[in-house]
């Protein structure tokens, strides 16, 4: 459970410091600053959820999870910027 609240926890740090970096608009460097924080911060979920795929999975299908994983991750993130452009 450890390994899932590494995700958690780098993820809610990240979060006000994303909100900040988007909202701030009259700072260019702060909202620079706080951008490189909340990657810092929030990109810290990767390899503790590749280490949960690998301990919950068999051998065989590994490759393919971790792909699904990849895959999802970067499909969530194209539809996002497609709902938040139509609500623009």
């Amino acid at each position: 459970m450890m390994k899932a609240w590494v995700c958690i926890v780098s993820n809610l740090i990240a979060l006000p410091m994303f909100c900040a970096s988007v909202l701030i608009t009259d700072n260019f460097w702060l909202s620079i600053s706080l951008t490189a924080l909340r990657y810092l911060f929030g990109e810290c979920y990767d390899s503790p959820a590749i280490t949960m795929i690998q301990n919950s999975s068999k051998p065989e299908k590994l490759g393919n999870m971790i792909s699904a994983f990849n895959f999802y991750g970067e499909m969530s993130s194209i539809v996002a910027a497609l709902l938040i452009g139509a609500a623009f």
